[in-house]
Order: C-alpha cells, then sequence, then structure tokens
C-alpha cells in the first residue's frame, strides 16, 4: 500500500455494489416551521419501513423519540412536547429521520410559544 499522513491507502480489485456505497437521502414534509403547539412530520415519499424520529434540542439531548415509523403511519404529529409529557421551551430542536439502510436527514425545527 502507499502511506499517506500515517494513512494507509490499498487497491483492490473487489468493488461494492452501488447500494453499498451511497445510501439515498430520506425525503421528508414538516410544518408549520417555525410552529405554535404541533408540528407534523410526513415521510410518505420514502416508501420505506421502520424509520426512526428523534428530536434534539441544541445542547444535543434527545427530547422525543418515534421508533419504527412504518407504511401505515406515514405522517407524525409531534405536540412539542418531551417524553415524559412535558411542554418544552422555545428555541430550536433538531429533527433526526433514520432508515434501517442508514440514511440519515436532519431538519432544523423551531418551537415558538
Amino acid at each position: 500500500g502507499i502511506y499517506i499522513d500515517d494513512f494507509a491507502v490499498y487497491a483492490s480489485s473487489e468493488y461494492l455494489p452501488n447500494h453499498d456505497l451511497v445510501c439515498p437521502p430520506l425525503n421528508i414534509s414538516y410544518g408549520p416551521n417555525p410552529f405554535h403547539n404541533s408540528i407534523t412530520i410526513d415521510t410518505s415519499k420514502n416508501q420505506l419501513q421502520n424509520l426512526d424520529l428523534e428530536i434534539y434540542n441544541l445542547r444535543g439531548q434527545k427530547v422525543f423519540s418515534k421508533k419504527s415509523l412504518t407504511a401505515d403511519a406515514t405522517s407524525f404529529t409531534w405536540d412539542g412536547r418531551d417524553l415524559s409529557g412535558n411542554e418544552l421551551a422555545s428555541g430550536i430542536y433538531f429533527l433526526r429521520l433514520q432508515s434501517p439502510e442508514g440514511s440519515i436527514t436532519s431538519r432544523k425545527i423551531l418551537k415558538l410559544k
């Protein structure tokens, strides 16, 4: 192999199929953004099953999660509450959607009181 700045680069005659190289981005629509009482997240464009939805605050703390959104439940309304049911403060939150194949999509959402 060749060494470049302490990294080894090896050539191989094997190849990875296209689907292993790049995971397509997940398509979501959401609104209203900014929101007061609730925001609707629609994942129907993906036609994938078992999508995991997580919402984080600016500190990187997970404040909400919804596991395994299926093809039957492609739309979800979040009421701005945390996992314990407490209303969250106004501010910026990050919506994260992940598929079993590894695709990850993140969006910024703004909660107003």
